[in-house]
């Protein structure tokens, strides 16, 4: 798992080039988030972290049918569903 979480961090290091051309980095970082955390999910069986994934994934798809002053209230909501709240619960079930 940890091989998959390094080759994330090297694309997302790569898509950060879409600063000095004109590709909109809120496709990008969410559907990379997305994979490792769907894995995550389904590696360690955890429906909250699954759906997060998931939910990462179709976030970029959504994001283009709304206005640009709505994508990042909704990418901010996103991504708090997607990690804060299985974090918190992953942290609940271990206790």
């Amino acid at each position: 798992m940890q091989q998959l979480w390094i080759v994330i961090g090297v694309m997302i290091l790569f898509s950060l080039s879409s600063f000095f051309v004109p590709i909109k980095p809120l496709f990008f970082f969410p559907v990379l988030a997305g994979i490792g955390t769907l894995v995550s999910g389904l590696v360690l069986r955890f429906r909250l972290l699954i759906f997060g994934g998931v939910l990462l994934l179709l976030f970029p798809f959504i994001a283009l049918q709304l206005s640009g002053s709505w994508n990042m209230l909704l990418y901010g909501l996103v991504v708090f569903v997607s990690f804060a709240l299985p974090g918190y619960a992953l942290r609940k079930a271990v206790r």
